[in-house]
């Protein structure tokens, strides 16, 4: 069985998230048995095939969820579901502050806020393995961890200073057709 899933990028948790449900705009990810890097004494764990969104959710793609179901905005979200970091880079409930760009992902949202977003969208959030699995894929290949190349990317990427501006789809797509997995 093939499930659907997109991503949703969650800054402050360091982790992006996915979901599952509608095929447009999304990515066939072929399931395979991997190690995880997570845990002290990871064992193989098999994925399953999914689908996952190739971009991630933007600024403005969340603006219009948040117009669509109010109790998820800025002023409306109540603590148990979100904390006080929650679109801490928009100017209010529907206005994103001037640094923030409509086409970046949109970052501060909480795993309830993420989850809602992708069961609107007929939608899941992924398993931890399945975002690790795809992740773990460069431009040209499937597991690309042992490559020393791989790794000098991903960690300039966290290096590098915070910028909200990037714009999605700006890196190059990995094995499966995602793009910004990191960064």
């Amino acid at each position: 069985m093939c499930t659907k899933t997109f991503r949703l990028t969650l800054v402050f948790i360091a982790m992006q998230m996915f979901s599952y449900g509608q095929s447009e705009g999304m990515v066939h990810i072929k399931g395979a048995r991997y190690i995880p890097l997570y845990g002290r004494d990871s064992t193989v764990v098999e994925v399953k095939d999914f689908k996952l969104d190739a971009y991630p959710v933007t600024n403005a793609d969340y603006k219009e969820f948040v117009k669509k179901y109010p109790k998820w905005q800025k002023s409306k979200v109540k603590g148990l579901f979100a904390d006080a970091n929650y679109l801490r880079n928009w100017k209010n409930d529907l206005e994103f502050k001037d640094t923030e760009n409509p086409k970046s992902p949109v970052t501060y949202v909480s795993w309830f806020a993420a989850k809602a977003y992708c069961e609107c969208q007929g939608k899941r959030l992924p398993t931890m393995d399945e975002w690790e699995y795809a992740a773990m894929a460069d431009e040209n290949t499937k597991d690309a961890r042992i490559k020393k190349s791989y790794n000098e990317q991903i960690l300039a990427w966290y290096e590098a200073s915070r910028s909200n501006e990037n714009e999605i789809g700006q890196n190059p797509k990995n094995y499966w057709g995602v793009y910004d997995l990191h960064g």
